[in-house]
């Protein structure tokens, strides 16, 4: 009997061993089954909403740093949220209120993930709702975001760490995020830092609302030379350059507004909001991208610096998309305008926007000799105010 002992013992642990491999492929499969019905149309029915902010908010002691970039068009920003989600563990949404914007601007119902409809009062309500749908992508709560936002090419060609969920997205033709949802999920609920950038804010009083609401948020307003801007913008349809004082007058109308709304709500937030210039963060990109940094109360890592550099210093990339970072050495971007707008129109937009250069330094220039002359700044310092960067 001792003679067939060893044998014995080694086929019980032969078949032990065969049980456990048995027990973690039923596991596995039936796991794997249950995530598939979980990430097909129906995932919204299997959790509730509140379930997933309070597991996104309060799922662990570690911090998570939740970052919103607001601006206007042609202003920089692509830029500045590229920098921003190159940290580790990062969640980056761009443009997150596109397509709901248009959708309500147009009076048409936004359909959510979970497969309700709504139509709201864009112009009487735009606040609160844009503040509502932001607050859902920052705490991961996807079911309640509009679905075609969710379908967006940006987050293709924009979020680089959530590539897998565009990859995704790409293999059911865009037609089922649903499906995919479960890869933003986790991407989300994993990240130490959840960053947005949007042009798409009607009101910046959705500001004050999530800041009251997300004690974590910080807010970043960017803001750059209207002359920059609309030279910008006509580089894209020359017609502008026939309206531009109307342009102008209707542009710095709206950042006098913003400002002016920005200073009223700042004292009672004045640690978690501040306003960035683009001029200034372009001539000095590393120093500024520290100090952007130190303000949200992130580490800006050697990485970071050394990425910061090779973005802000290339050669153009003639193969690369027009929006895409990585173009030219970005004070060069910054200024290219002045080396090629009409002095003529330069002239109409002063006359629209010295109220607004007043407030944030920008200076006049007296004539097209100094216009030209890359010596002398954009930009003149006014003093200090805390709520610049």
């Amino acid at each position: 009997m001792a003679r067939y002992l060893p044998t014995l013992l080694s086929l019980i642990i032969i078949a032990g061993l065969c049980g456990i491999f048995v027990m973690v492929f039923i596991t596995n499969v039936f796991f794997t089954n249950k995530l598939s019905r979980y990430s097909d149309d129906a995932v919204c029915s299997h959790i509730s909403p509140d379930f997933i902010r309070a597991r996104s908010l309060f799922q662990s002691t570690r911090k998570v740093s939740n970052v919103l970039i607001v601006t206007h068009p042609r202003s920089g920003s692509t830029l500045t949220g590229d920098i921003i989600q190159k940290s580790k563990h990062s969640f980056y949404a761009f443009e997150p209120l596109r397509f709901a914007a248009e959708t309500m601007q147009l009076g048409q119902p936004i359909t959510f993930l979970n497969g309700t409809q709504r139509v709201y009062n864009y112009s009487r309500d735009a606040a609160w709702i844009e503040a509502d749908l932001l607050y859902r992508w920052f705490t991961c709560d996807f079911c309640r975001v509009n679905i075609k936002d969710l379908k967006s090419k940006f987050i293709e060609s924009f979020s680089t760490n959530l590539r897998t969920y565009a990859y995704c997205l790409k293999r059911h033709y865009y037609n089922r995020p649903s499906r995919c949802v479960i890869h933003l999920q986790r991407t989300c609920e994993k990240a130490r830092v959840r960053s947005i950038k949007t042009v798409r804010l009607l009101s910046l009083e959705s500001l004050a609302i999530l800041l009251e609401r997300m004690p974590s948020l910080k807010v970043v307003y960017l803001v750059r030379d209207p002359r920059g801007r609309l030279a910008s913008q006509a580089s894209l349809d020359p017609t502008e350059w026939n309206i531009v004082s109307e342009q102008a007058k209707i542009m710095c109308k709206q950042m006098l507004e913003e400002l002016s709304y920005l200073k009223t709500i700042w004292k009672p937030y004045s640690e978690r909001l501040n306003i960035l210039i683009y001029e200034k963060f372009a001539v000095n990109p590393v120093d500024s991208s520290n100090r952007l940094f130190k303000f949200l109360d992130m580490d800006f890592s050697r990485y970071l610096e050394l990425f910061v550099k090779n973005i802000t210093h290339a050669n153009a990339d003639k193969t690369s998309c027009y929006w895409c970072t990585k173009r030219t050495d970005s004070q060069e971007t910054a200024t290219r305008w002045r080396r090629d707008i009409d002095f003529r129109n330069v002239k109409a937009i002063d006359n629209q926007c010295n109220s607004v250069y007043n407030q944030l330094g920008y200076i006049r220039f007296k004539n097209e000799v100094d216009l030209r002359n890359m010596s002398i700044s954009v930009i003149e310092e006014i003093g200090s105010h805390d709520i610049f960067l």
